[in-house]
């Protein structure tokens, strides 16, 4: 590869940390050691790993749009796995506006995955990408059977941390407990590893339940203030939502609803419905002023994600005029879902049946009494 491409490559890639996408440290770590730039110094703060310090060339362009483009060139054109791997797990695309990119263009992931499925001889990072692609609906349907292979497949090629997503495809979380507890000590600085300890650990799986040894784990994220330059990362964000939970409960740590309420607020960045319901509910018991419209809100994201627990709550907001105004079409239609649901489905939020029955109070102190909708 050209020398200035695999420039603008690693410029792109991993030094714009605006861009929202997966792995971007695990895949800068992979760049290095493929083109021999050292990781002494690689740390996993808010700005990630900066390419500057550690290139061997006097000079990185910082052209986003020029990058882009050699991105796409190197992986179609050259087939350049590291750049497929950039490609692949982007979710976002950063200054790159979609006239000259198109966000949603899915032909383009599709064919980096063939090119993947193409190469005769996969390497494990081949096989992880694949996995990943598969794991995460990138280019391709979701199927979890050929993720579960192709991950296994990795782990036996020597990227040990595909095991852990195998294991979670098998629903093994002894399994997870046992390979993470081992891994921990060869990458202690993996915040993948260090959430799937941090989630065992909570919950109790394969081991017993020590939050002490959760916020231990996870404590890292509290100091990162700035969404704006956090890499974005699923794990990295869980991680953030079990520490959230600590500090609301006082698990591990003194209790303190506003780093809670914080956390929950960086976590629910990845989209998940028990982040925005926690963050709700969370602000609707701290002391500060009560946003009525802004807490509707977040529990409307959370019930439109089939959260039970936030359903239970935005029906309660339907009813009575909390934060919209009453909509009897949309209660009933969610009454009839949670009624559906209630006997299968977890009705009680990581916050505990307390939390969960909290009143609203809007930023007047009006209270809206939470009544038994179970």
């Amino acid at each position: 590869m050209k020398e200035e491409i695999k420039n603008q490559i690693l410029g792109l890639s991993i030094y714009n940390v605006r861009t929202e996408k997966e792995d971007i440290v695990w895949i800068a770590n992979e760049l290095c050691k493929k083109y021999g730039w050292s990781t002494d110094d690689m740390i996993y703060t808010r700005t990630g790993f900066d390419p500057v310090e550690h290139c061997p060339y006097s000079k990185v362009v910082r052209d986003e749009r020029k990058a882009w483009n050699y991105t796409v060139d190197a992986a179609l054109g050259e087939k350049d796995v590291y750049a497929i791997a950039t490609l692949l797990f982007f979710k976002k695309y950063g200054t790159i506006d979609e006239t000259a990119f198109y966000v949603t263009n899915e032909s383009l992931l599709r064919d980096i995955v063939e090119i993947l499925e193409s190469i005769e001889e996969k390497d494990a990072f081949v096989y992880f990408l694949i996995g990943k692609a598969n794991f995460t609906a990138r280019g391709v349907e979701y199927d979890f059977d050929k993720a579960h292979e192709c991950f296994h497949l990795a782990a036996e090629g020597g990227i040990e941390i595909a095991k852990l997503f195998a294991l979670e495809i098998e629903d093994d979380f002894e399994g997870i407990f046992k390979e993470a507890s081992k891994l921990i000590e060869k990458y202690p600085d993996s915040h993948i590893i260090k959430f799937y300890l941090a989630f065992c650990y909570y919950y109790g799986y394969g081991t017993e339940k020590n939050y002490e040894r959760v916020a231990e784990l996870v404590k890292y994220t509290k100091t990162i203030e700035n969404y704006n330059h956090d890499p974005i990362d699923y794990y990295f964000l869980s991680s953030r939502y079990l520490l959230g939970l600590c500090y609301f409960h006082g698990y591990g740590v003194e209790k303190n609803l506003s780093r809670a309420e914080l956390l929950f607020r960086f976590s629910a960045s990845a989209g998940t419905p028990e982040a925005y319901y926690c963050q709700a509910i969370t602000e609707l018991l701290s002391d500060d002023s009560k946003h009525t419209g802004y807490i509707y809100d977040l529990l409307k994201k959370s019930a439109y994600g089939y959260y039970l627990p936030a359903i239970r709550k935005f029906m309660l907001c339907l009813r009575k005029g909390y934060g919209t105004t009453p909509d009897k079409e949309q209660y009933v239609a969610f009454s009839d879902y949670y009624d559906h649901y209630k006997e299968t489905q977890k009705t009680t939020s990581d916050l505990g049946v307390e939390a969960d029955h909290c009143n609203l109070i809007d930023h007047k102190n009006n209270i809206i009494e939470d009544d038994e909708i179970d």
